[in-house]
């Protein structure tokens, strides 16, 4: 089984396309619309990486990630926006998660989360 990517978007168009996306390549895909969905998914099933917009209702990215920082700090995020510049958004997240503008492409997307996920199996084979 592929690794399980939990992708977070108000916009149900983006986050069926993602799904869609993410499972041809092998990813077992879930969503949530918003941070409180997102919270009570984490509380129930594991998760290896969450993707999430910048811009929703109720709990923002940004504070989507402090939340997931605080309660699982080993599950990896990237952050999708159109509206920050890379620099704002690089300088909110401070090393917290990874980036990447909107319209984002498949190969940019699929490149990130193949950096990310590598990075967390070697974290977790040097304990």
């Amino acid at each position: 089984m592929g690794k399980t990517v939990l992708i977070v978007d108000d916009n149900d168009a983006l986050r069926d396309t993602l799904h869609r996306a993410l499972g041809t390549h092998g990813y077992e895909v879930r969503e949530a619309a918003n941070g409180l969905m997102v919270m009570e998914m984490l509380a129930e099933a594991a998760v290896d990486l969450v993707i999430t917009d910048y811009i929703m209702r109720g709990m923002d990215g940004i504070e989507l990630i402090e939340e997931i920082q605080v309660k699982w700090p080993t599950i990896p995020v990237v952050l999708l926006t159109g509206c920050l510049s890379a620099d704002a958004a690089k300088s909110m997240l401070r090393g917290r998660a990874h980036f990447l503008s909107k319209p984002v492409t498949l190969s940019q997307l699929l490149s990130t989360i193949r950096q990310v996920l590598p990075a967390l199996l070697l974290a977790w084979q040097v304990f």
